[in-house]
């Protein structure tokens, strides 16, 4: 298989969302919901002062640890869905999130947080400002371009 073919396949790994809807909006937080074979994915948006700075935070079936229930695939696409459309709805000047290295997982999902981030930031307009490391948790701050 040539690299072409490898990095097609990866991108197209990731393009399989779930159905999902708006749960909860304010001028300061935004609620989503997606049911994935009967698990709560909840994906919150929300800023302190309102002025295009936003964090957002995910979790299924309400921990944000590695699950190991499955499914990886589709939860990620539907995170990356559902931050793609908030991105186009509210077009923040930034959006920071955070990656725990001590929950169950946190390496894998460092990592993993690390090869979306290179794929997906351009791909919406944004680049990786900053990526704070401490011995607890990776923080990402994505600035638009």
């Amino acid at each position: 298989m040539r690299f072409r073919e490898v990095k097609t396949q990866i991108k197209e790994l990731f393009d399989r969302p779930s159905n999902w809807r708006i749960i909860f909006h304010t001028d300061y937080d935004i609620h989503y919901e997606s049911n994935i074979k009967n698990r709560e994915l909840i994906v919150k948006f929300w800023t302190d002062r309102n002025q295009g700075d936003w964090s957002v935070v995910f979790t299924v079936d309400e921990v944000t640890d590695v699950t190991d229930g499955g499914d990886e695939i589709i939860i990620f696409s539907t995170v990356l869905n559902i931050i793609e459309n908030f991105i186009h709805d509210n077009d923040p000047e930034t959006l920071e999130f955070s990656a725990g290295k001590n929950d169950i997982g946190g390496d894998s999902r460092v990592r993993l947080y690390n090869r979306l981030i290179k794929r997906f930031a351009s791909s919406v307009g944004y680049k990786l400002q900053d990526s704070n490391e401490d011995e607890n948790e990776v923080l990402y701050t994505l600035i638009k371009r």
